[in-house]
């Protein structure tokens, strides 16, 4: 299968190092009830900051198409891990305040100093960022050297209630519209899943933009003149963070269009 997978934010872990500064009550301890919560409105992540149902697609789109999948498996509060370094973005504000308001000794931890000064950023940068960037830049270089292009998709979700009003759209594709062989691809997967799916809602770069500072921008830029295509796949949480019918059918849909799409341009490449 010419496919990867990625998702950037469905991740709880903390880092061995910070474990001190965490109450009694594990982080884990906070994804699990948290992993029982169906967010219907679609407006919060969990307590965390993991975005489970991108990290459920993820997975399940994987095991549909045979995918290798690559997931940061470490809090989307530590370090953004889709944000270049030097983006003023990289780390999410008031971090380690979060850090210390874990678990329930809670009120103890925050008599305790936890230093969040370069030292430590880098730290975050070296033990998740890069090593994350890495491994998806290592099973690319590997799919190439089988497959005549990759299709790389990067999950995410996005809220239904944004700003007072409502996102009407069901799945969004992020590309580079000056990436001509991206542009045609997700128009043809358009196509499909409008046959596939007419009822699901598909939208062109929204509600972020392919092009915005991200995993795919970077790999378009480390693989340029090869046959790389990176798409986010963003799926609003209305429908992919509930456990419903329709959810299963949507991602079955997702996979079996992609499939499709990729086994017809392999053989008219070959």
């Amino acid at each position: 299968m010419c496919v990867c997978i990625s998702c950037d934010t469905g991740g709880s872990r903390l880092p061995d190092w910070l474990s001190p500064h965490v109450g009694a009550t594990s982080v884990s301890g906070h994804a699990d009830r948290a992993a029982n919560r169906d967010d219907v409105g679609g407006k919060t992540r969990d307590h965390e900051g993991a975005d489970r149902a991108a990290r459920f697609a993820a997975q399940r789109l994987a095991e549909r198409l045979d995918a290798p999948l690559i997931e940061n498996e470490f809090s989307p509060r530590l370090v953004d891990v889709g944000r270049s370094v030097g983006n003023r973005r990289l780390f999410p504000s008031q971090a380690s305040e979060w850090i210390l308001s874990q678990g329930d000794g809670a009120v103890a931890s925050r008599t305790r100093s936890l230093s969040w000064g370069k030292a430590d950023r880098t730290r975050l940068v070296e033990e998740i960022r890069t090593p994350y960037r890495k491994s998806i830049r290592q099973q690319i270089s590997r799919l190439m050297i089988r497959h005549p292009f990759v299709v790389h998709l990067s999950v995410r979700t996005f809220a239904a209630k944004y700003r007072g009003g409502h996102r009407r759209t069901d799945i969004g594709l992020g590309y580079d519209p000056g990436a001509a062989h991206e542009v045609a691809f997700c128009l043809d997967w358009i196509d499909e899943l409008y046959d596939r799916m007419p009822m699901v809602r598909v939208r062109r770069n929204y509600p972020r933009r392919g092009t915005i500072d991200s995993v795919t921008r970077a790999m378009r830029r480390h693989f340029a003149g090869m046959p790389y295509l990176g798409i986010e796949l963003q799926l609003n949480r209305a429908w992919a963070a509930r456990p419903v019918a329709a959810r299963d059918r949507v991602l079955s849909g997702i996979a079996s269009t992609l499939r499709g799409l990729t086994t017809l341009l392999q053989s008219e490449a070959a």
